[in-house]
């Protein structure tokens, strides 16, 4: 009987040791409520809904050697933080401490990511730029700590955490569309996958410290229903960068410069490595830096000059395009000193395609052939093989420079030509490519060789050059204040002449088809349209001032025109207030402008080739001494003269009214012209023209078969 009892009595203690304690119960309701709340939110205390739970966007600065950035997540959903368990819930003694441990079996995260900055490795500096879709996925978290509650009111106030430990089992970081989604992009995506753990690990007590301070602040909002705004993160935390982390970074920053990247130790290393990068940039462009896609690459012209005995006309190819380029291989670099080095390279081949037109003549003695024909041609060369010379400089922010660049040789080992022509057919077309793809060497190749060789050195240089000056970070263009005055002063010849080579028209006089205005008065309101309207005089502008706005490629310019007139028919509708009358005429006007001034600014950059593009421009303020408009043929010349003395009395009011309208109709109308003048500068610059000076034997005697075949 005594046993029973004592079994009893400890069965009693035991349920009492167990039974929570009112600080407990407290807790652990305050949780459940929270728990529950999570998916509704609190509107009330300003809490948003927190499953899921929503963040337009969170800035992060990255400035740690090799890298350099700027990260925003935006968009952000992370899912799944309702799920917590509790797995400990113990007051401490008779204190106020709470015990508490968390478990979270999983967090899901998406949004987007947008970066921006760069990455230096040895003589690489590139610019690290890329978005698109960002995953979180967090598997096993874990976290445990002491937390100090107090009763206040109704309700608990959170006095102090500490979070003892906090981990997971599984992450997972996934950055899409990064590097292009190539090969390194798993690579670095994987790498990044290694970097976040070891930075947690290095900087464990400085996240855990930024941790408990923002669950403090914000478990209190949610107990005494504070409304305000807290920061997620602190951007002045001096954040630990351990060897480990180091490492990882470097290893990040050799993925992201160059698919075979290593610390480059001499020229030599540098060269290959830059070789690669650059291959990239062939095929896919550098918006960055202004570049384009340079394989294939795009020629507008090319002509070809013959007047000879045997041979007079041209050939004209239009729209070459040249690819291929760009699966060159280095296959030896050898450093000849300090600063230059010698270079041996192959393509496995290049092709060209094309459309022709040629008109030619073929002395036959007695016999002459005339051959007018167009259509598309193909070239395709073979077993491309070169060496070439270069002298590169380190500036002197460590970076490489390209001072001069020559090829020495160059060779192939095929050549074929398929000429496509309605009236070659069967085995007259078979020959007729036969013998081009043998003239051609022969007549365009050979005589030419030094010519076509200093072309490509220095197209070679220019394209080269500038890749560097932009991955370097040299991107200002030297000189644009002189580039521009002459570009200007040439387009004044051009607005009154055209130009063929521009594909540009006339421009001054420049001729509006139709242009409608409306305007009101004290004693008069009417609506007008003017057409066939040409303004005169815009070609006359004088350049007061040109200036580079340093360290970008920004231009300042300034411009006074004398005197700009008008002239077109009208048809017009206006209603006299006083004396009270409505006419409805047509005929012709006159404008005037004079005085002109105009301040602008633009913002410039180069094409592939080294021709200067008009990115922006911004009219920043414009002035005139005098405008005047006439209207003239009105049936009552009594109503025409005081409807003339009224819309010049109101004129300048109304062009004061609608300056923005005017100012960006005029930047719009100004960039296009500019456009399509650039355009054409750099077409002009990018057709070649090639004079047969000499018909060599073999030529010759290929010429008269081609004759005697077309004959």
């Amino acid at each position: 009987m005594r046993a029973a009892w004592r079994l009893v009595a400890v069965v009693a203690a035991l349920a009492v040791a167990a039974q929570a304690t009112d600080l407990e119960d407290k807790v652990a309701k305050t949780i459940a409520e929270f728990k529950d709340m999570m998916s509704t939110g609190r509107p009330d205390l300003n809490i948003p809904v927190l499953e899921p739970l929503s963040i337009k966007k969170i800035p992060i600065s990255i400035n740690a050697s090799p890298f350099k950035a700027n990260l925003e997540a935006s968009a952000i959903k992370v899912v799944g933080a309702s799920s917590f368990q509790v797995t400990e819930l113990t007051q401490v003694g008779d204190s106020s401490q709470m015990k508490v441990a968390i478990e979270v079996p999983g967090i899901e995260v998406t949004g987007d990511y947008d970066i921006h900055g760069q990455v230096k490795v040895g003589f690489i500096k590139v610019n690290l730029n890329g978005k698109g879709p960002l995953t979180i996925s967090a598997k096993g978290i874990k976290g445990s700590g002491v937390a100090e509650v107090v009763p206040r009111g109704n309700s608990l106030h959170l006095n102090a955490i500490k979070i003892n430990s906090w981990s997971w089992d599984k992450l997972t970081i996934n950055l899409a569309n990064l590097l292009d989604n190539g090969v390194m992009s798993k690579t670095v995506n994987k790498l990044i996958n290694k970097l976040v753990p070891a930075f947690a690990s290095a900087n464990n007590s400085k996240l855990t410290a930024l941790l408990e301070t923002v669950a403090k602040k914000y478990i209190n909002k949610y107990l005494d229903g504070i409304v305000s705004d807290v920061a997620m993160l602190d951007s002045q935390v001096n954040w630990i960068v351990s060897e480990e982390v180091q490492e990882i970074l470097d290893q990040l920053a050799a993925a992201v410069t160059a698919p075979t990247a290593d610390e480059p130790s001499d020229l030599e290393t540098a060269v290959k490595e830059l070789s690669e990068v650059f291959r990239i940039a062939m095929k896919k462009g550098r918006p960055d830096l202004n570049i384009a896609a340079m394989d294939p690459a795009v020629f507008s012209e090319l002509n070809i000059h013959f007047h000879k005995w045997l041979l007079d006309g041209q050939a004209v190819a239009t729209d070459l395009q040249v690819s291929g380029a760009s699966d060159f291989e280095l296959t030896k670099v050898t450093a000849l000193d300090d600063t230059n080095v010698a270079i041996e390279f192959s393509v496995p081949s290049i092709t060209a395609a094309t459309q022709y037109d040629l008109d030619a003549k073929v002395n036959l003695g007695l016999t002459k052939l005339h051959s007018v024909r167009s259509g598309s041609v193909g070239i395709v060369a073979g077993g491309i093989k070169g060496a070439a010379t270069a002298e590169l400089v380190v500036d002197k922010d460590g970076q490489l420079r390209l001072d001069a660049f020559e090829i020495t040789k160059w060779s192939y080992d095929t050549l074929t030509v398929e000429l496509e022509n309605p009236e070659n057919a069967g085995f007259i077309k078979k020959n007729v490519n036969k013998l081009i793809g043998k003239l051609v060497p022969s007549l365009l190749v050979k005589p030419h060789t030094k010519d076509l060789t200093a072309w490509a050195s220095s197209r070679g240089f220019s394209i080269i050059g500038r890749f560097l000056d932009g991955v370097a970070g040299r991107i200002p263009l030297a000189g644009l204040d002189a580039r521009a005055t002459e570009l200007l002063l040439n387009l004044q010849t051009v607005m009154k002449t055209g130009s063929t080579d521009y594909d540009l028209p006339v421009l001054d006089p420049f001729i509006l088809n139709e242009l409608p205005f409306s305007f009101e008065g004290y004693f008069v309101k009417a609506s007008v349209v003017a057409k066939n309207l040409q303004v005169g005089g815009t070609s006359a502008f004088t350049i007061t001032k040109i200036s580079q706005i340093p360290d970008s490629n920004k231009i300042q310019v300034d411009l006074e025109v004398p005197e700009i007139n008008g002239n077109s028919d009208f048809t017009a509708k206006a209603g006299l207030k006083w004396p009270t009358k409505t006419v409805t005429d047509n005929g012709s006007l006159t404008a005037l402008i004079r005085g002109l001034k105009v301040s602008a600014t633009a913002r410039l950059a180069e094409n592939a080739e080294g021709a200067l593009l008009l990115k922006d421009l911004n009219i920043d303020s414009w002035t005139f001494d005098q405008i005047a408009v006439e209207f003239a043929n009105l049936h009552d010349s009594h109503v025409g003269s005081v409807l003339n003395a009224a819309i010049n009395d109101v004129l300048p009011t109304i062009v004061a009214a609608q300056k923005n309208v005017i100012n960006s109709w005029a930047e719009v109308t100004a960039k296009a012209v500019l456009d399509q003048y650039l355009a054409g500068v750099a077409k002009a610059s990018s057709s070649l023209t090639v004079d047969i000076k000499v018909i060599p034997a073999e030529a010759r005697h290929i010429i008269m078969q081609l004759a005697a075949l077309a004959a």
